[in-house]
């Protein structure tokens, strides 16, 4: 089910991006963890979100999911801190960029690699936050 590869691929980009960047806090889209739950994230931190999953192969669980990295920050009082923004965002494109094809035995899926399509920026007046977007394709298939 198209739901299921979804969540199984955001809490794996988790896995692989808090894994090569300890320092920085990765949520799945709809909070939680592997073992459910809700989070409440504080800035900074990063959102992974799979919009689409297109199966590609009818008889195989092989698809090409649409997914994008949210990094927010907070603006700071004197000013936008976009050294420290700009840094993490730089670090989250090169580990998405280097993600080599491989199985992800915990989450049942077979990462077949990972193309970064655009990057864009935002801010939010309003919650006195900025950020940036990553958007990607992904090619994955489940093996159970």
């Amino acid at each position: 089910m198209a739901l299921e590869v979804k969540r199984k691929a955001e809490l794996s980009l988790v896995a692989i991006l808090s894994g090569a960047l300890p320092d920085l806090s990765f949520y799945p889209a709809k909070g939680g963890d592997d073992d459910g739950g809700t989070s409440l994230p504080q800035p900074p931190f990063g959102a992974i979100w799979i919009q689409d999953a297109e199966k590609t192969m009818p008889n195989e669980k092989t698809y090409l999911l649409s997914g994008t990295v949210v990094w927010v920050s907070r603006m700071v009082q004197a000013g936008l801190d976009v050294t420290d923004h700009s840094e993490s965002v730089r670090q989250i494109y090169d580990v998405l960029l280097n993600t080599d094809p491989g199985n992800d035995t915990i989450h049942s899926l077979m990462i077949h690699g990972i193309d970064i399509v655009t990057v864009n920026e935002f801010t939010d007046d309003e919650r006195h936050a900025y950020g940036d977007t990553i958007s990607f394709v992904m090619g994955v298939s489940e093996t159970d």
